[in-house]
């Protein structure tokens, strides 16, 4: 019987919150035997937590769950502004654009993910891994 494995934690709008963000998430896997996503868990959350400094300039609420080989991570802020889709995201920016790829990296790596207002703001989530084998 698989184990549910719970964190949360919440960082201040500042530059080094997304840096935090990703060592809780990477600590908490490696404490799981979760190793294995690190690398994508730990680009995604700090885009995430990015965007919340730099769009939403509120607190970052990061949860993180993993159970039965399922990754799933919540990131929330006080900001209703729902984040750009990605269907208006310009595919042609220059490669040394400082912003605008978060959603296409979520996108890239994560094996579902989505955008939720919420009732003081909004959450994005994805998740990684399941029940099958993992991509790639």
């Amino acid at each position: 019987m698989a184990v549910l494995m719970l964190a949360r934690a919440t960082f201040p709008p500042a530059p080094t919150s997304s840096t935090a963000a990703r060592r809780f998430v990477v600590d908490r896997l490696v404490e799981w035997g979760a190793g294995t996503f690190t690398d994508d868990a730990a680009v995604m959350v700090s885009e995430l937590v990015s965007n919340v400094v730099a769009h939403a300039g509120t607190d970052a609420e990061v949860e993180a769950r993993f159970d039965d080989g399922l990754l799933h991570v919540t990131v929330s802020d006080r900001s209703s502004e729902l984040p750009v889709g990605l269907a208006a995201i310009p595919l042609d920016a220059p490669p040394d654009a400082s912003h605008g790829r978060g959603l296409l990296i979520l996108a890239a790596l994560a094996d579902a993910w989505d955008v939720e207002q919420t009732a003081d703001g909004k959450a994005v989530w994805f998740e990684i891994g399941g029940r099958g084998p993992r991509p790639g």
